[in-house]
């Protein structure tokens, strides 16, 4: 087990964030909003180390929230199915549920890393309506892009053995394609299925004689080759472009994109932008789409959600045709409308933690991060906040 905080250190962070929360991101439950939040917790299970302090802590930010999308749940479902109990002992008349997916990452049997999606909801303000599912694509496609990819390793390797004579050139190619074995999936450039299926899943925010009607993806994308997990990406970004959008006018990605644009940042919004207005085009819709933590012009500069402060990984998005919810054009001005108005941000327990003098450095002064990545996590919780739906609510104009 890796080395935890003291009780007297616990409390040193517990007393530090009660000071002043909205300091370090911690969103404040209000009565005519919604705060909806995603969060990758690691390894978050019955035999994930965590220790009871760190579930107090997890329990302290989710209390604050009416929806909470996990990634990284463990098959037994305790970290979840605790952390549902505490935030319905801490926030009075609540009434929290849990759903989840099927444990994905790994064939029943075989190695691999076996992970759940979760949500928990507060019923009060959110109720799960028709659909839930895992996502993939059917197996025609499958075996299309597997053949595509047997199709590019063929012709890279005639391409290698170009230069030489007709009977060298055939023997290397099939010596080469006789010692084939099959690709591995996580290093496979070209993208064939999801390596974690993501977990969809519809809402109804209730409000004032008025709702919204949400159809919300949690996804963990796989990390490792850089071009693989962009075109994962931009395969669930088109699935729920194109399927989940049928189901509601609103559309929402949550969760661990493994997915950093850094200085590219606005030149991956420009191709996703690119994306959505060519099918648009095609289908004759009129789809918007907004990711706010793409932005760079936020309170604190960019959002780097890791815990090691140098990547963004994680989002929340919208993809919708309601003139009620927000455009990326609104992301600047986030916070500014009013209380229960359109906001986001992240609870950013690395810059508590240190304020709190307890992220030592090691001799070569590199920040020791060992202590709570591994009992807390390795990314921190990010949240939007929406208002709740009322009759004559107005239409955010552009």
């Amino acid at each position: 087990m890796a080395e935890q905080y003291s009780d007297h250190e616990w409390a040193i962070i517990n007393d530090l964030l009660e000071s002043n929360p909205a300091l370090f991101g911690l969103p404040e439950r209000r009565e005519k909003s919604i705060i909806m939040a995603s969060w990758n917790i690691r390894k978050f299970g019955k035999e994930d180390g965590h220790s009871e302090h760190a579930r107090k802590f997890y329990a302290r930010f989710a209390q604050n929230c009416d929806f909470i999308a996990v990634q990284e749940i463990m098959t037994d479902m305790f970290s979840m199915r605790d952390l549902c109990r505490r935030m319905n002992e801490l926030v009075p008349d609540a009434d929290y549920k849990i759903l989840a997916s099927d444990v994905t990452g790994k064939a029943p049997g075989k190695r691999g890393n076996a992970e759940r999606l979760g949500f928990i909801y507060d019923r009060r303000k959110i109720e799960h309506t028709e659909f839930a599912s895992d996502i993939s694509f059917d197996r025609s496609e499958v075996i299309k892009n597997v053949n595509k990819s047997i199709a590019v390793l063929r012709d890279k390797v005639i391409e290698e053995t170009s230069g030489d004579g007709i009977m060298a050139q055939a023997k290397s190619v099939f010596g080469k394609l006789l010692d084939f074995t099959g690709f591995e999936s996580a290093k496979m450039k070209d993208f064939v299925d999801f390596i974690r299926a993501p977990h969809f899943a519809t809402f109804k925010v209730l409000g004032d004689e008025a709702s919204y009607d949400i159809s919300i993806v949690n996804a963990h994308i796989l990390y490792g080759n850089a071009k693989a997990r962009e075109k994962e990406f931009l395969a669930m970004l088109e699935w729920v472009f194109l399927v989940a959008g049928r189901n509601a006018d609103i559309a929402m990605m949550m969760g661990d994109f493994n997915l950093d644009f850094g200085k590219d940042n606005q030149f991956r919004r420009n191709a996703i932008k690119a994306f959505l207005k060519e099918v648009n085009v095609t289908r004759s819709q009129q789809i918007q789409t907004n990711f706010p933590f793409m932005d760079a012009h936020l309170e604190f500069g960019e959002f780097k959600t890791n815990s090691r402060e140098k990547e963004t990984f994680d989002h929340i998005a919208y993809i919708h045709q309601d003139p009620r919810l927000p455009l990326d054009i609104h992301n600047q001005f986030a916070g500014q409308a009013g209380p229960d108005n359109y906001d986001y941000g992240m609870f950013n327990f690395v810059k508590l933690i240190r304020q709190a003098g307890l992220i030592a450095q090691d001799e070569n002064s590199k920040e020791d991060f060992t202590k709570f990545e591994h009992d807390v996590s390795d990314h921190m919780p990010i949240w939007v906040r929406m208002p709740v739906p009322h009759k004559g609510q107005r239409e955010l104009k552009s």
